[in-house]
């Protein structure tokens, strides 16, 4: 799932699926993704349109869906973010692996 940077303290970027009715969050810091589940569209779409994301994320989010906590994994000292942008076309197998496609490993003879 793609999200989106967002104007927050609290958030660095939102996601949302419309057919799962999942939303994803990633704080700011410590960095880490909370998956929430069964989340109605209208509540993403107020999230997304709300003056403060964080006091709309605590007041009518957090606590109150179902959810799961994940460790973001953190960038590779080697990556910066400028070369992010540069590798877009092709991204790096680093990114890959992140947006859940495993790396094809080759098999030992």
């Amino acid at each position: 799932m793609d999200r989106q940077p967002v104007e927050s303290s609290l958030i660095r970027s939102i996601g949302f699926d419309p057919v799962s009715s999942i939303l994803e969050v990633e704080l700011v810091e410590p960095r880490r993704v909370y998956v929430y589940y069964d989340v109605p569209f209208s509540v993403y779409d107020e999230l997304m349109d709300a003056p403060s994301k964080g006091q709309y994320f605590n007041e009518y989010i957090r606590d109150l869906y179902a959810y799961e906590e994940r460790v973001d994994i953190p960038m590779p000292p080697s990556l910066s973010p400028k070369d992010a942008e540069d590798a877009a076309e092709d991204p790096p197998e680093f990114f890959r692996w992140r947006q859940g496609t495993l790396p094809i490993m080759p098999r030992e003879p």
